[in-house]
């Protein structure tokens, strides 16, 4: 070998070497800048880590990716900032606490908000949010999470179904729909199927519009299902004859709706409670992202972005933005003043009232 291209070599060797460690040592995510501060001479700002933690379903498409987006459009703005969005479970952010990992945003619901709420710091930028939604987010009277996007409650039936009745849906015979199919077994058809997320009470739904169960009837179909296998179950319509679901099923309906494949349905969009809140909170560690954190909560909760929620079926907080179809008309219900579930409720104590709220509805 030359020595020219001796040399050559060694310096690409020496090239491949340094710059990776320059380019790693200035994404470090505990660094600001050599002193803390926000930025630093060559205007890089630092890393955002926003773990995202599903803990009911959405609507469609996925929120996680939703936040992507969004992480994106905000690094535009706010150049040498970056935003790392990583999608976790419930257990997986348990494990990395306990493993001393630390976030500067969280995106979560309640059932998840008890483990965290000791390392969110109090949000104070602007708020552009409902303020039914927004108590939810609150300790102490101060905002430790925003709600960026919610869901709710909802009966469906198929007409078909009703017709083994009086042919029609409505909260307070809601628990008149069970039938006696017509087959070598007698099967019986409850009323009511309902499946659950983690921490959800569907339940409360029902009880928080003053709806109780008649006594002789044969109520709720006690499959302990997931909301996926209620819906499975409600449209092969062996079980039960109305199923309690929530934006999701109303996707998967809207969905096959548009394929022609939906038989007649009728629904029943209930308002006054959802637990079904996305909140998004953020912890200062010290280390000068606090105040983008707050940036990046203030941009997701803007006029912007929360009209894009369309684009993954979930409602907004802050805007009405349906202007049609079957989720213009669970948007409608949903506008009205809510009851929510505090963020940072303890689990124990969401599975209590789960439990109070069903026997309410079996005990009548």
């Amino acid at each position: 070998m030359s020595f020219k291209k001796t040399v050559a070599a060694l310096l690409f060797c020496t090239f491949m070497v340094c710059v990776p460690l320059y380019v790693f040592d200035k994404l470090d995510g505990n660094a600001f800048g050599n002193n803390g501060s926000a930025t630093d001479n060559n205007g890089y700002k630092g890393i955002l880590t926003l773990w995202h933690v599903d803990s009911f379903e959405g609507g469609r498409g996925s929120r996680s990716e939703f936040l992507k987006g969004r992480a994106i459009e905000f690094e535009a703005r706010h150049k040498g900032v970056l935003v790392s969005v990583q999608t976790y479970t419930y257990e997986q952010v348990k494990q990395k606490l306990q493993n001393g990992e630390k976030f500067d945003l969280i995106s979560f619901s309640a059932g998840v908000g008890f483990d965290i709420k000791g390392l969110l710091s109090p949000y104070t930028a602007a708020v552009n949010v409902r303020d039914d939604l927004l108590e939810g987010g609150k300790l102490n009277g101060n905002i430790y999470a925003m709600p960026w996007t919610y869901g709710g409650y909802a009966l469906y039936a198929f007409d078909s179904v009703l017709a083994h009745t009086d042919g029609k849906l409505a909260l307070n015979t809601v628990f008149d729909c069970g039938y006696v199919k017509n087959d070598r077994h007698n099967t019986e058809i409850s009323s009511l199927g309902v499946g659950f997320a983690a921490f959800n009470n569907p339940f409360r739904a029902l009880t928080s519009n003053n709806v109780s169960k008649p006594s002789g009837s044969k109520a709720i179909y006690d499959g302990n299902l997931t909301a996926y296998q209620a819906y499975e179950s409600f449209l092969n319509k062996s079980s039960f004859a109305v199923l309690l679901g929530t934006q999701r099923d109303l996707s998967r309906f809207s969905l096959k709706e548009s394929q022609g494949k939906l038989e007649p349905l009728s629904a029943v969009y209930l308002s006054g409670f959802t637990d079904l809140v996305q909140y998004i909170g953020f912890c200062d560690n010290g280390n000068g992202r606090g105040e983008y954190a707050q940036a990046f909560i203030e941009y997701l909760t803007g006029d912007d972005v929360q009209k894009k929620l369309t684009k993954i079926e979930m409602f907004s907080p802050a805007l009405d933005i349906y202007s049609s179809g079957m989720h213009f008309e669970m948007e409608k219900a949903l506008s009205k003043p809510l009851t929510v579930t505090n963020a940072f409720t303890d689990p124990t104590v969401l599975e209590s009232q789960r439990n109070g709220d069903k026997n309410k509805l079996v005990s009548g």
